[in-house]
């Protein structure tokens, strides 16, 4: 019928006379949105149309909803995975070692020296982490990510569980510091004479215990890029940091105290190998099921 309402519709406006009369009501409805829709456009308030219908707001875009209790205990627990790793300590008492035996400046110079090896540990596995969640942040990989991660975490766990199980033998693949690495290791640190070099070696010597401390980190630095700000992100790399480093203070603390020899410290650090790489393990493969599973 559209054809005989327009004829209709003409016909009533060449006589003067009203065309089905609620039109009106429907047009001065229809103009005053109109009204509205264009005073919104330019910023000023919409005009009250009396229509029971609504223009519709806008949708604010998604924010990230940050970490929960449960993915902050475990970035806990990441921490500390990487923080009982036989390599960060094995390293540490190389360069005990190498204060006892090359330094004779005393325990006052021996502080300073281990103070700043730990300090640029702490500076530089920060800065590695801080660009790591930056990327993974604005990246926005989603689940996929974590999925990765999570199977990362399980592999990582069965290395250490196979290194506590086997720790003497030539079994595949290993997350320990390749023994053929270890005496370059010792070069660099028995250079560090004095603060600042023990900062540097502390830089170089983080470089070298990436292949067998990268699996928790990378772990760890995941949920903190789901953080929702900047500022929460980095809050908790100086977290995770505070919690991978204490058992290093710790030990240095006992050893120059004199509480603990550097001989008998790689003995106990030795005979505990097995026992922290299954620490390690069970806890690595505990966080890689929950990431899967949850």
């Amino acid at each position: 019928n559209l054809e005989k309402e327009v004829e209709a519709a003409l016909k009533a406006k060449a006589d003067g006379s009203e065309y089905a009369p609620e039109q009106k009501e429907i047009d001065k409805k229809a103009q005053a949105a109109n009204a509205a829709s264009v005073a919104q456009g330019k910023g000023e308030s919409a005009v009250d149309t009396g229509s029971p219908k609504k223009a519709p707001a806008k949708q604010a875009a998604p924010k990230k909803e940050g970490i929960d209790k449960a993915q902050l205990n475990a970035i806990a627990v990441a921490a500390l995975a990487d923080s009982v790793n036989p390599c960060a300590m094995l390293v540490l008492i190389i360069l005990l070692s190498s204060i006892v035996v090359y330094n004779k400046g005393g325990k006052k110079k021996a502080v300073l020296i281990t103070a700043s090896f730990i300090v640029a540990v702490y500076v530089t596995y920060f800065f590695i982490g801080l660009g790591l969640t930056h990327f993974l942040a604005y990246a926005n990989l989603g689940k996929p990510i974590l999925y990765a991660v999570g199977g990362i975490s399980i592999f990582v766990g069965l290395v250490n569980l196979k290194d506590a199980i086997l720790p003497k033998a030539k079994c595949g693949f290993s997350l320990e510091i390749p023994q053929s690495w270890r005496t370059k290791l010792m070069e660099v640190i028995r250079k560090a004479t004095s603060p600042v070099g023990a900062f540097a070696s502390g830089i170089l010597v983080t470089m070298f215990e990436l292949p067998c401390t990268g699996g928790p980190y990378l772990f760890g630095t995941t949920l903190i890029s789901s953080a929702a700000t900047l500022a929460e992100r980095v809050s908790l790399l100086l977290f995770y940091n505070a919690i991978f480093v204490l058992p290093l203070v710790i030990l240095a603390f006992v050893i120059i105290a004199g509480a603990l020899s550097v001989e008998k410290a790689e003995a106990m650090r030795d005979a505990s190998a097995k026992y922290l790489h299954a620490i390690v393990g069970i806890l690595m493969f505990g966080l890689g099921l929950w990431v899967l599973l949850s």
